[in-house]
């Protein structure tokens, strides 16, 4: 015999499903079933007689009990008094209200917030927010990998609008796809264990099911990774090759994203610098420039040569320069389009640069018993029996605004790096002995280092 709500076998003489709960129905429990009929015809004359017997003797314990428990009703009706016991018999005694058995395995599999999901209001909003995370963390694996790849490919070719779209759809059909996979998933347990009772079904639908919060911490790494391929092939590339060593430089249009680099070294975070001050463009040309000069190579974008393209020459009276400096350093004029310099040795100069290839320092002395001239001279002598520098040379000149400071300079050439160096000290009204250099090579795309001079000439104390 079976359960006529869930059809489980049931036990002969069960009244409710062990199952389910529900109440069992046949002709054996019914009043006026065959089975009281068969007791009565059985009956014979001696057990009636007894029956009777029985009867009066329990009408008169009856009636003698009514009459010794009666109490005084007074003017108020008395409610009868139930003890735990009363309530728990009472309790036993009345049928289990019917389960739907579906409905619980889906609330078993889906675990968290599954009444939200179940009535049709919650996981879309998630969905929305966190895309392929909140798949992968509901265990729809198939369809978080295969969200996390569209997107990729879609990135990849610049399409990332269409993955915004497929988003919405995917919020939209949430709850039908979920509860087409959880039904599926818990036909698929039901067929692997037939024999397994409800509670058993449940908890399997309990382990199998829920949510996985491994998956959240996998889609974030994967994402991340997908991001930074999908930057990393956004932005253009500017190829320099030579027989010295190659530079890749990756970029878009708010600055350098990265570099590759093979036997050649490159400052990453000194050229972002560069080129966010003096622009792309500018970085482009004048790293092209730089590259031929001292390589004797060339760079691409795209596989096309950078055209070639001049420096503006800057001198003090246009109008693309600017000052710079401060009261402690002193100020100069230079172009507009070189930036704050730092480097690498982490001296106490005050350096611009034109894209690390042409480099103006500010310093200075206070409190020192030597003068400029000594300075100087001192710094020369060291430089003349130095090895790696050729041509020192010293010069007596004037600078300043108004010509009013007479400087000592002395320049030398490093045929090491192609590098020109060429340095000023000079003593000021500040009581200061100040000093400036100036290196780079002596041309590049035309522009010579003579014709940033006037860099230190325009030297002032005063903004």
């Amino acid at each position: 015999m079976y359960c006529k709500n869930c059809g489980k076998t049931l036990n002969q003489g069960e009244m409710f499903c062990s199952n389910c709960g529900a109440k069992v129905e046949n002709e054996n429990n019914m009043v006026g079933g065959n089975t009281l009929n068969q007791n009565v015809s059985n009956l014979t004359i001696s057990n009636v007689n007894n029956l009777d017997n029985n009867v009066n003797v329990n009408q008169q314990s009856f009636n003698q009990s009514f009459v010794d428990n009666q109490a005084p009703m007074n003017n108020a009706y008395q409610q009868p008094t139930y003890t735990q016991q009363n309530v728990q018999a009472t309790n036993q005694n009345q049928p289990i209200a019917p389960i739907n058995v579906e409905q619980e395995l889906r609330k078993a599999y889906i675990g968290k917030n599954a009444e939200k999901i179940l009535k049709g209001r919650g996981g879309s909003a998630w969905l929305f927010l966190f895309g392929a995370t909140y798949l992968l963390y509901r265990k729809l694996y198939l369809y978080g990998f295969l969200y996390l790849l569209i997107n990729f490919l879609l990135s990849w070719f610049n399409l990332a609008g269409f993955a915004f779209i497929i988003q919405l759809v995917l919020c939209f059909f949430f709850h039908k796809i979920y509860l087409n996979y959880v039904d599926k998933k818990i036909l698929s347990i039901k067929k692997s264990n037939p024999n397994l009772s409800f509670e058993e079904l449940k908890n399997k639908c309990i382990k199998q099911g829920g949510v996985s919060y491994a998956m959240i911490a996998l889609s974030i790494g994967i994402s991340l990774i997908i991001g930074f391929i999908s930057y990393k092939h956004s932005s253009d590339k500017l190829v320099c090759t030579s027989n010295k060593g190659n530079i890749t430089i990756m970029y878009n249009e708010k600055g350098i994203t990265g570099y590759t680099a093979t036997g050649m070294s490159y400052d990453l975070d000194a050229q972002k610098e560069v080129a966010t001050e003096i622009g792309m463009d500018a970085y482009i040309t004048e790293f092209n420039s730089w590259f031929k000069s001292n390589t004797s190579g060339y760079c691409t974008i795209n596989g096309e040569k950078v055209s070639e393209e001049n420096i503006v020459e800057e001198d003090s009276n246009n109008e693309n320069t600017t000052v710079v400096g401060d009261n402690k350093y002193g100020y100069i004029t230079i172009p507009k389009n070189w930036a704050r310099f730092y480097d690498v040795d982490g001296n106490t100069s005050l350096q611009y640069s034109y894209a690390n290839v042409y480099i103006v320092s500010l310093n200075y002395f206070e409190d020192t018993q030597y003068t400029a001239k000594e300075y100087a001279s001192n710094y020369m002598y060291n430089k003349q029996n130095s090895s790696d520098v050729t041509g020192v040379t010293g010069a007596t000149v004037q600078i300043g605004k108004n010509k009013e400071y007479t400087a000592y300079q002395v320049y030398m050439y490093y045929p090491s790096d192609g590098t020109y160096l060429v340095t000023y000290w000079f003593e000021a009204e500040d009581g200061k002995v100040h000093y400036i250099a100036l290196e780079g090579p002596e041309e590049l795309s035309g522009v010579s280092i003579t014709d940033y001079l006037y860099i230190a000439e325009s030297f002032s104390l005063n903004k």
